[in-house]
């Protein structure tokens, strides 16, 4: 009895309750200790990369060049660009707050510009990284109809690739506004070569520059 109300409980903290289709206690300890190792090795500053890559927005496709330079939890700078180098928009993260600055080339993302957003400890940095990008606590724990796990918390999704090695997608909510995330084509928790991205209309397609 005593062993049955421990894994009960083991269950319910974790999130795991096969009844509600959520993975029962020990494999969602398994996948906790995934994502929670995920979101702690995944990723580490400090972090520098560029990337090329498309924006698509109302039936246009605009092509853009980006750079990511991430010191710490508190110090994320994104710099989106045009072929030519004028600033797109620029994007930083301080652990509490997220600012957009949209530049003379931001077309149809300027309605971005000047925006603030609570940030609540997302990286911006881990999710370039194909890590999670909150913080992985309490939450539940499901299996994905490929095999893969997923874990959701309320503020992020994560779904890992079928075989569970690594991160393969992730929607976010971001000061009340979803962000998805997809990797396509990732194939080690290595960082990702590719990531396309939907935030409010735009489809955003990054391909990670060779370094």
């Amino acid at each position: 009895m005593r062993r049955a109300t421990a894994l009960l409980a083991a269950a319910l903290l974790l999130g795991g309750c096969a009844g509600r289709g959520l993975l029962p206690a020990p494999e969602a300890g398994e996948a906790a200790r995934f994502f929670q190792a995920s979101a702690m090795g995944g990723f580490s500053y400090p972090a520098m990369s560029s990337f090329s890559g498309v924006v698509e927005a109302g039936g246009e496709v605009y092509p853009f060049v980006a750079g990511v330079n991430a010191q710490s939890d508190a110090d994320e700078k994104v710099g989106l660009f045009d072929p030519l180098g004028h600033v797109v928009m620029l994007i930083a993260g301080d652990g509490a707050t997220i600012t957009l600055t949209a530049g003379p080339a931001a077309g149809p993302l300027a309605p971005l510009g000047g925006k603030k957003a609570p940030a609540e400890g997302l990286s911006l940095g881990r999710i370039l990284w194909g890590a999670p990008g909150y913080p992985v606590g309490q939450g539940e724990f499901r299996r994905a109809g490929d095999g893969g796990w997923e874990f959701s918390d309320g503020r992020q999704t994560l779904r890992t690739d079928p075989g569970r090695r690594f991160i393969a997608a992730a929607d976010y909510k971001v000061a009340g506004r979803s962000l998805a995330v997809a990797y396509p084509g990732r194939a080690l928790a290595t960082p990702p070569g590719l990531l396309k991205l939907v935030v409010l209309d735009a489809r955003i397609e990054l391909r990670r520059d060779i370094e």
